[in-house]
């Protein structure tokens, strides 16, 4: 059973119960929920904010934790912190795929925020639009595995083992 995609050092989501190689690239597509922060978007400033990490199982049982957010990991992210459509770098036909940029993240309570510009491409416009009307109310991050340990959470008959990116 191989942890990774094919060729890759992307984690596989169908193999989360394995322990992931330091250093490999946490491709997050679909795999950590966020959450649209209660009246988080400003249609005036073209800006949303997000719950990135909250400490809870996400959709494909795996944790992300708030304390993975140190203030070092914070900064170096927000040298270049693009917004990218489906975690890819560029289009089919190479075209460029950043809808924008993050403009803070936070701790707020037990969780992280991040509030998001978006741009003024056709493709960023697109999203925005989705943001706005309420149709794409969540997002993913990606990120580079530093730290995990896997952990038993739940109990009774809820109980379960999962990876947790710390």
């Amino acid at each position: 059973m191989n942890l990774y995609i094919a060729n890759t050092h992307m984690l596989d989501p169908r193999h989360r119960d394995l322990d992931p190689d330091k250093d490999c690239i946490g491709k997050a597509v679909g795999e950590t929920r966020m959450f649209l922060v209660d009246k988080g978007v400003d249609a005036q400033n073209r800006t949303a904010t997000f719950y990135v990490s909250s400490g809870e199982i996400d959709r494909y049982g795996e944790i992300v934790s708030p304390e993975a957010f140190d203030d070092e990991t914070i900064a170096a992210f927000m040298q270049n912190p693009v917004m990218l459509a489906g975690h890819q770098h560029s289009g089919w036909g190479g075209e460029p795929t950043v809808i924008g940029h993050w403009l803070s993240v936070k701790r707020s309570g037990k969780r992280i925020e991040a509030t998001c510009t978006f741009a003024s491409t056709e493709l960023a416009e697109d999203y925005w639009k989705l943001v706005q009307d309420g149709s794409l109310r969540a997002c993913s991050i990606g990120f580079m595995v530093r730290e995990w340990e896997m952990r038993e959470v739940g109990s009774g008959n809820n109980k379960m083992r999962v990876r947790v990116f710390t």
